[in-house]
């Protein structure tokens, strides 16, 4: 698992870090996400992230979703609207058991 950033200085969210459990997760299994970030600017309802998953140059999922009804719909620990301030969010998912052994690119523009 290795992630990297390419977050511009004024976007509204900073990605500190992100550390998955399992690593490499397992499919079937239950996946942990912990990261840390910087929001800048409060996330109000109708803000939309934007996903591509990838294995090589061949794209499994594209995705647009409302980041605030994720949020709900997951009993995420942190709800819109999201304030300015240091966040840290601890996330587990069952991932599917049909994900094949490959390495992933997962791109989020939010």
């Amino acid at each position: 698992w290795v992630w990297s950033s390419c977050g511009q200085p004024d976007d509204v969210v900073e990605v500190k870090s992100i550390d998955v459990s399992p690593d490499p997760p397992v499919p079937g299994k239950n996946m942990t996400v912990k990261a840390r970030g910087v929001v800048k600017r409060t996330i109000k309802e109708g803000s939309i992230a934007d996903v591509n998953v990838k294995i090589g140059v061949i794209r499994l999922l594209h995705r647009q979703f409302d980041i605030c009804e994720e949020a709900r719909n997951n009993k995420a620990e942190v709800q819109c609207p999201v304030e300015p301030g240091e966040y840290d969010i601890t996330q587990t998912v069952e991932l599917p058991r049909e994900i094949p052994p490959a390495k992933f690119n997962v791109h989020v523009v939010a």
